[in-house]
């Protein structure tokens, strides 16, 4: 989709969000036009971090880094998972 496209329907819904004002045509333009070059950048950012990332680590992440990333994970933020305690063991009956 071409960028003029993207900002004619942003700036459609900046309009329609705020009550579909007359008269405000032009800054709902510039605001969109606006939002999608950060959103750009952003991409492009984001990609140069991934390429970067890529070119340090290899093409494919470790499982630690994965599980690293995922906040969800045993250990994500950085806590010690202690290790189950051992059921102590019974001395024989009678004998």
């Amino acid at each position: 989709m071409a960028d003029e496209e993207k900002i004619s329907k942003r700036a459609h819904q900046i309009w329609e969000a705020e009550g579909r004002p007359h008269g405000r045509d032009r800054q709902h333009w510039e605001q969109a036009a606006r939002e999608i070059a950060e959103e750009k950048t952003l991409r492009s950012q984001q990609a140069a971090a991934m390429g970067a990332d890529a070119g340090i680590h290899g093409a494919e992440p470790s499982v630690e880094e994965i599980y690293r990333e995922r906040r969800d994970s045993p250990g994500a933020t950085g806590e010690t998972i202690p290790a189950p305690r051992a059921k102590p063991k019974r001395k024989p009956r009678g004998g």
